[in-house]
This record gives structure tokens, sequence and C-alpha cells, in this order.
């Protein structure tokens, strides 16, 4: 439930310092999957805190949006592009 909570956070709309309404996180068109599918989730009956797990095609998308807010923190060092290019950098340079 924490990922559901951080979902909405990432999408809560806000003014930015130009006054432009916008969010933490944009969804971009060529993720055609996750726009047709996350309108269509629908509540767990044992628990309004959750979604449903059925019917199961729609939840894949989903799904991975809630683990990627549950796991990267905007605010932290990691949301940096700096940093993020940094480590794909690394990442492609590794020989290992």
């Amino acid at each position: 439930m924490a990922g559901w909570y951080a979902v909405k956070e990432y999408l809560r709309p806000f003014d930015d310092e130009q006054g432009i309404c916008t969010a933490k996180l944009k969804i971009s068109p060529v993720c055609k999957n996750l726009i047709r599918t996350l309108p269509l989730l629908t509540t767990d009956p044992a628990n309004p805190n959750d979604t449903a797990n059925t019917p199961h095609e729609y939840t894949h998308a989903p799904d991975a949006l809630r683990y990627f807010a549950a796991t990267v923190q905007p605010d932290g060092d990691a949301w940096r592009p700096d940093r993020y290019d940094g480590d794909v950098g690394a990442f492609l340079a590794y020989e290992g």
C-alpha cells in the first residue's frame, strides 16, 4: 500500500515556480499500456487502501509504476539527473 501512496504523491498536481500546474512524475505517451490500464484498476474489496488484483492483465504496468514509486525518492540524491547519468555511465563502462 505504501507504493500506491507514493504513486499518488508522484502524480499529485502542484504549481511549479512559474505557476504552471505539473506533477513530480509525467507519464510519456509512449507508455500506452500504463495509460490504458491505470484508470481500469479497482479497489480491493477486502482492503480499500489497495487495488484489486483482478483482472490480472490490468495490473502489470500499474504494479511496475508502484514498485518504482515505492523505491525511488524524488527529493533524494538518486533523483538528480547528473547522478543518474553518472551511474548509468559507470554501469555501461563496467567490464567485470
